[in-house]
């Protein structure tokens, strides 16, 4: 298939040459002439071909305090959990929030790890997570 489409742009290629060649007395000797690489302007650039289809300008204040509310929401489930058994594993709490997955709690805990709420004993899949 690339054969077929460098075959084709190749002879088209020839074709081009040949036509400005023939059309230029100085490239007896076959070589191309400076004037063949000459480039023509093509009107509009690339920045004067983009059309703007509003202000540019989104509101995104209630997505912004949707999700906030959405992981705080899920922040207090995993903090009450917490408080109610001493040590859970994220398939312990990926039981209970069923809206996302276990990456996204993962994320959750390594923020209360960071900001000092939690502290996680264990590696990787034998992790457990507790208050500190």
């Amino acid at each position: 298939m690339n054969f077929t489409i460098l075959k084709k742009e190749f002879s088209s290629l020839v074709g081009i040459m040949d036509s400005e060649m023939s059309n230029h007395s100085g490239a007896v000797d076959g070589t191309i002439p400076k004037s063949f690489f000459n480039v023509k302007e093509v009107g509009l650039g690339i920045k004067d071909r983009y059309l703007s289809s509003g202000g540019g300008i989104k509101d995104n204040s209630l997505l912004k305090s949707r999700d906030q509310f959405k992981r705080s929401n899920r922040q207090n489930i995993i903090l009450n959990l917490l408080r109610k058994k001493k040590e859970l594993t994220i398939k312990d709490i990926s039981a209970v929030i069923k809206d996302c997955s276990e990456k996204t709690i993962q994320r959750e805990l390594t923020s209360f790890i960071k900001a000092g709420v939690l502290k996680r004993t264990g590696e990787r899949r034998w992790s457990k997570y507790s208050l500190a």
